[in-house]
């Protein structure tokens, strides 16, 4: 587990000299295994989540060129949704949802994401997070749109629905 992180951080440390400095498909390759892996090395292997959400932050002009998410596939949005959200980081958790949920359907299936479950998940932690900071309209609005979702999913995707929105 050590060693994967060692690994992952020293390329890390070589891609961050040259990112904006060459377009080689090789870099931006092992870019976007960096940005991926690291975070989840420190969040589950290492169990030094408060190192994950430093590691994120400190590099999220390197996510993409503008220093946004925007460019982030919906696999990865929803990592760092992930990361963040179990973390309580709720504003940088929100930011990677409402990306998600700004996709289109058709975005969504070209990523591989027909079925719209993370659409579903994006609802539902984004009602959690606003009744965390007790906005409950919004929560309730939110859950309902996730609740849309499975009902036009219908007993295929059964296994998405969320007890707490049941």
């Amino acid at each position: 587990n050590d060693a994967a992180l060692t690994h992952f951080l020293q390329s890390h440390s070589k891609i961050k000299r040259v990112y904006l400095k060459t377009n080689e498909i090789s870099d931006k390759f092992a870019h976007s295994l960096n940005m991926h892996f690291i975070p989840t090395l420190y969040q589950s292997l290492i169990k030094k989540p408060d190192l994950a959400i430093i590691f994120l932050k400190e590099h999220k002009q390197m996510m993409c060129q503008d220093g946004t998410y925007e460019c982030a596939s919906a696999e990865s949005l929803q990592a760092l949704e992930n990361i963040y959200y179990v973390n309580n980081e709720y504003e940088e958790a929100l930011e990677a949802i409402e990306l998600t949920l700004n996709r289109t359907n058709e975005e969504l299936v070209l990523e591989g994401e027909g079925d719209l479950s993370v659409k579903v998940q994006a609802y539902f932690r984004s009602g959690m997070i606003y009744m965390k900071w007790e906005k409950y309209d919004e929560a309730i609005r939110r859950f309902n749109d996730a609740i849309k979702i499975l009902e036009k999913l219908g007993s295929e995707k059964s296994w998405l629905t969320i007890p707490v929105i049941q």
